[in-house]
């Protein structure tokens, strides 16, 4: 389907400036690319950025079971013990 709107598009453009549309149709095939891999990085972006925060909070946030580091998970024997 973008082989076929991004050129008509473009060249609909291009012709309204004048010419005949042919470079108006690569510019509108090559965007209609471009903007598709744009966005396709952009939601890579937004899932990375979303783990990295959820993997800070999680690793910030104490357990609530004494005895364990919120930081590594391991117990530790109480305090005052032998």
């Amino acid at each position: 389907m973008k082989h076929i709107i991004g050129p008509v598009i473009g060249a609909a453009i291009d012709r309204k400036d004048g010419d005949n549309g042919v470079k108006g149709a690569i510019l509108g095939y090559v965007a209609s690319g471009v903007i598709k891999t744009v966005a396709k990085l952009g939601l890579l972006a937004a899932i990375g950025g979303a783990v990295v925060t959820l993997a800070k909070r999680t690793r910030s946030e104490p357990t609530g079971r004494p005895g364990v580091n919120h930081l590594s998970g391991r117990t530790h024997p109480p305090r005052g013990a032998a």
